[in-house]
């Protein structure tokens, strides 16, 4: 089954069992909780550490030449519109995507997917939604605290250099950041998650004969998915250059 032909089943599946109410709550928490709550430690570090630097590198270049203030349009311009959705979909791939990936692939190899279709549940609702609704969703909240861990990140290295008191230091931030750049951070954030629970959820069910299989399925999901982050990432960057520069 081919890429488009997977899409189109899968929005069939979507469209029918919503309006039955079938898709199946637990599996979709499961996959949240596996996703998102088990990913928040090393977002935590990562973000808290990047919304460091952001600020030092900040001062010790712009802050030499500029007014201050441009440091809370890199915050906004690097961190909230770039860093904060690329640096999560890459994470959730690494960590979720590939053993997604993994896990369908073991499933397609015991007949356990052929098994639910013997017990009339279609895989596309019992495997395939649940998973792409629990990572688009996750995607989306895990950006939202990677962008207040390193707001706060860069917060305490600000007042290293000049002490600000936190709600100055917000209500500046908040005057250099648009509606335009909340609506391109949720919008890559929930795009990255949809094309990298797709194409792992794919792949995983295209694995056939054996289970050597399943790591060259990996490869191909990981690559596939890095490439359409890569791309969602670069069309938000144009978006944004095109409509609201």
């Amino acid at each position: 089954m081919g890429f488009f032909n997977f899409f189109y089943f899968l929005y069939l599946d979507l469209k029918k069992q919503t309006k039955e109410h079938k898709v199946p709550k637990k599996v979709i928490f499961d996959q949240i909780y596996f996703t998102g709550v088990q990913a928040l430690p090393i977002i935590a570090i990562i973000s808290l550490l990047l919304g460091a630097i952001i600020i030092k590198e900040g001062h010790a270049y712009v802050g030499k030449f500029v007014d201050k203030s441009w440091i809370y349009k890199i915050i906004v311009s690097v961190m909230i519109r770039d860093a904060a959705p690329f640096i999560t979909a890459l994470i959730v791939l690494s960590r979720s995507g590939i053993a997604m990936a993994t896990e369908l692939g073991y499933m397609n190899i015991n007949k356990e997917v052929d098994s639910l279709r013997i017990m009339g549940i279609s895989p596309l609702t019992y495997i395939v939604l649940p998973r792409i609704l629990g990572v688009s969703l996750s995607v989306v909240l895990l950006v939202i605290y990677f962008l207040l861990i390193g707001i706060i990140g860069g917060y305490i290295v600000t007042n290293v250099f000049s002490p600000i008191p936190f709600w100055i230091f917000m209500g500046k931030l908040s005057q250099n950041m648009n509606f335009s750049d909340l609506f391109i951070m949720f919008t890559k954030a929930l795009a990255s998650g949809f094309f990298i629970s797709f194409i792992c959820c794919f792949h995983g069910l295209n694995v056939k004969n054996s289970f050597t299989e399943i790591p060259q399925r990996n490869i191909k999901a990981f690559a596939q998915s890095a490439l359409s982050i890569i791309f969602i990432n670069f069309m938000g960057i144009m978006f944004y250059l095109v409509f609201f520069t």
